[in-house]
C-alpha cells in the first residue's frame, strides 16, 4: 500500500519528544523520495509518440530515469526492440522491421529522436513528481515508511541541534536509515525476463 510524508513524520514523532515541522518534513520527504531510493523500485510506465517527424528532437516524459524498451508501431502492431548503451549519456537502438528497412533511435540530454517517422511506445522507469503536500500518498511501498521516518529524524536531530549528544542521536537514525533501506534492497527480486521488480509482500 501506498503512505504519504504525512504517516512517515507522525511515526518518527511517536519514537521521541520531538515535532518535526510539516514544511521541513515535506523538504525532506521529497528528498528521500528522489535521493534516496533507487530507480528500480518505482513502477515502469509507457508513454506513446504518435505522429512524429524523423530526425527531431522530442522531450522525454517527465521523470525519466532509464529505458525499458522501444516499440515501434506498424499497423497497429508494436516491434519490440532493446538498446544499446552507447555512453553513458546516449542510446542508440537500431530497429530492423525487415529487409529493406533499418530504424534507429537516440536518447541524449533528455530528449529522443528516431531515424525513421511514425509511431513509437517507450517504457522507461522514471522518479514521481514533486510531492506538493505531505498528505499526498506516493507511488512507493509502504515497507519504506520506516526508513523515510527515520531519515525526517536525521535531517531533523543534525539540522535543529548542534550539541554532540544529538550529533550522535541523529547519526544513529541515518545508520538505521541505510540499514532499513538495503535489507529493502535485498528482498527484491528480479523478474528474470523483463527485469522489473518486485518487493515481496512481507511487511
Amino acid at each position: 500500500m501506498p503512505f504519504a510524508i504525512t504517516n512517515a513524520k507522525t511515526l518518527a514523532d511517536s519514537w521521541t519528544d520531538e515535532t518535526i515541522d510539516a514544511a521541513k518534513a515535506l523538504i525532506w520527504g521529497n528528498e528521500f523520495i528522489q535521493n534516496e531510493v533507487r530507480s528500480r523500485v518505482w513502477a515502469e510506465t509507457t508513454y506513446e509518440y504518435t505522429d512524429l517527424l524523423a530526425d527531431t528532437w522530442y522531450d522525454l516524459p517527465s521523470g525519466f530515469v532509464r529505458t525499458v524498451q522501444v516499440e515501434y508501431i506498424v499497423n497497429n502492431e508494436s516491434e519490440f526492440c532493446g538498446y544499446i548503451i552507447i555512453s553513458a549519456c546516449e542510446y542508440i537502438k537500431e530497429i530492423s522491421l525487415n529487409k529493406d528497412s533499418l530504424h534507429k533511435y537516440i536518447i541524449r540530454n533528455r530528449q529522443i529522436k528516431f531515424s525513421a517517422a511514425g509511431a513509437y511506445k517507450l517504457t522507461y522507469v522514471g522518479y514521481p513528481s514533486k510531492v506538493e503536500d505531505i498528505y499526498t500518498n506516493i507511488a512507493l511501498h509502504e515497507a519504506f515508511e520506516y526508513p523515510m521516518a527515520k531519515f525526517l529524524l536525521f535531517k531533523h536531530l543534525s539540522t535543529e541541534y548542534d550539541d554532540e549528544d544529538m550529533k550522535a542521536e541523529a547519526e544513529r537514525y541515518r545508520q538505521e536509515y541505510l540499514i532499513d533501506i538495503k535489507k529493502i534492497y535485498d528482498e527484491m527480486e528480479m523478474d528474470s525476463e523483463n527485469e522489473s521488480f518486485q518487493v515481496q509482500m512481507r511487511w
